[in-house]
């Protein structure tokens, strides 16, 4: 059982925000022998895709024992019916002599499959002496076989809860211009709509390498369950982290029946809102709408009303702008006000780098605040919008008891290597106590289409943007939290209204 072989009994688990989870407790045994009763599975079943670099440190036989026991725990604890699809991390259907079908029935009703410990076995052996590419593709080991392979997933089954295991040697093979859909928030996109139909709560995921940013971004993309272990900075390997994930492998089982989990409604008596704004040449048309789009009123003029006018509650509103320079997470420290001169001090309190509104000038106030021309050539706007939160320099903008709203607007990707996807994400959470609850950020950039159809780049109202990839992934893995936008759909003013929907639930919670 998970229980006692992996865990030692009945086990708590930690939620994102660091907390103890009663929720996730192990099952099995000893449930069903207080009883004497053959106890329904907790769910439909669990499709296990278990995608293998051939050179990580998993093929010695501690790591193939706690293989074998991990998916035999699965079939007792959970009593479902466990398939499990294993394959090196290639963008190719790998055919073995291990098994009729790719697809191995571990087991169902509790019992395990006589087979199942030898088929796997084959199949470690063959993906140990694979050999692809240099630098191995996991995201794209899992997602070709959902693509390709037939009955993985089973058509219209809605209660199949979809794990993605990828275990790995390293980082995910590099993303380049040629690769362009494997990438961490692309990957966790698809396999959450085609795997989970879209429901988060039959996805989960386990990533094992080390500093494996795209790995670990695309597991915490999936759901609160996921895990990720980096071999090189914890001790036990392969066996100490799936000991680790055991409880949390059943619990996303058993979750698939449980209602949606509900937002806390904060409030929005004070909002922090926080503009990262593109300043390079290529932005001139939208930041003319940011300021007065076709001689009306400015995008934001409008938005700022309509926030006030929905939410009766707000009291006041902070708003900052930094721009995509590397390092510029002081507010309002770009330039263009309008020739480079920062005396302007586009109607700020004095000693304040940010508005309060509402405010009658809170339009042309705005309008000179969101100027920020640069003449970088690399856009680094993922990066401001967290670190500016919690720039001491900043103090005082993002308040205790606000709801904090970042966009980020550019019509290119963000650049930075350094901080990570995941830092980069852990600062956004930071910002707000680590409490979700309190954030939400949009992105606004180039759409980067579906794994299935990448785009490239798009011609909208105001030109051309490119995919904004890597900002996708740190916005969606944020999950319910974070919220994309396609720059090229439609006016900015079209955006935000209809982002305005959204706010007003997170504000005030679902009617």
């Amino acid at each position: 059982m998970l229980g006692s072989s992996c865990q030692g009994g009945g086990a708590e688990s930690e939620t994102e925000g660091g907390a103890s989870d009663p929720s996730i407790t192990t099952v099995g045994a000893e449930t069903a022998g207080s009883t004497g009763e053959e106890l329904p599975p907790l769910c439909g079943g669990l499709d296990v895709s278990l995608v293998l670099d051939p050179k990580a440190p998993i093929f010695d036989e501690a790591s193939r024992a706690a293989l074998l026991e991990f998916f035999d725990g699965l079939v007792a604890d959970t009593r479902a019916r466990v398939r499990v699809h294993a394959t090196p991390g290639t963008e190719a259907l790998v055919v073995t002599d291990c098994s009729e079908s790719p697809i191995v029935v571990w087991g169902e009703g509790g019992v395990v499959d006589p087979d199942a410990h030898a088929v796997l076995q084959c199949m470690l052996d063959r993906a140990a002496d694979f050999k692809g590419v240099d630098g191995y593709n996991l995201l794209g080991g899992l997602m070709h076989p959902v693509l390709h392979l037939e009955d993985w997933p089973p058509p219209d089954r809605d209660d199949i809860t979809g794990l993605a295991m990828l275990l790995s040697a390293a980082e995910d093979q590099p993303v380049g211009a040629t690769n362009i859909y494997n990438r961490p928030g692309m990957a966790a996109e698809a396999y959450t709509r085609i795997v989970g139909g879209g429901d988060r709560r039959r996805v989960e995921g386990f990533t094992f390498g080390q500093s494996a940013d795209r790995l670990e971004t695309f597991s915490v993309t999936l759901g609160a369950l996921s895990h990720h272990f980096d071999h090189g900075a914890q001790a036990g390997g392969l066996p100490a982290a799936l000991a680790e994930w055991a409880p949390r492998a059943v619990a996303a089982c058993e979750a698939q029946d449980e209602p949606l989990p509900v937002s806390r409604a904060p409030g929005c008596a004070r909002l922090d809102i926080l503009f990262v704004i593109d300043g390079s040449g290529s932005m001139t048309e939208e930041q003319a709408a940011l300021k007065d789009e076709d001689g009306g009123v400015s995008v934001f003029g409008a938005f700022a009303q309509a926030l006030v006018e929905h939410l009766a509650d707000v009291e006041d509103f902070h708003v900052g702008v930094v721009s995509n320079r590397m390092g510029a997470t002081a507010l309002h420290t770009h330039r263009d006000q309008p020739d480079g001169d920062m005396s302007v001090d586009c109607g700020l309190p004095p000693g304040q780098p940010w508005l309060v509104g509402p405010s009658d000038t809170l339009v042309e106030d705005f309008a000179c605040l969101a100027s920020t021309y640069t003449d970088t050539a690399l856009e680094y706007t993922a990066a401001n919008a967290a670190l500016a939160l919690v720039d001491e320099q900043n103090a005082g903008f993002v308040r205790d008891d606000s709801l904090v709203f970042v966009v980020i607007l550019t019509d290119e990707d963000t650049w930075e290597e350094q901080p990570t996807r995941m830092q980069t994400r852990a600062t956004f959470l930071e910002a707000v106590g680590g409490d979700p609850d309190r954030l939400l950020v949009l992105g606004i950039g180039g759409d980067q289409g579906v794994y299935e159809d990448p785009a490239g780049v798009c011609d909208g109202v105001y030109g051309e943007a490119a995919p904004a990839a890597r900002i996708t992934s740190i916005v969606y893995s944020l999950r319910e939290r974070g919220i994309m936008k396609d720059i090229c759909e439609g006016s900015l003013a079209e955006t935000f209204n209809s982002i305005l929907q959204t706010i007003t639930v997170v504000c005030e919670g679902e009617s």
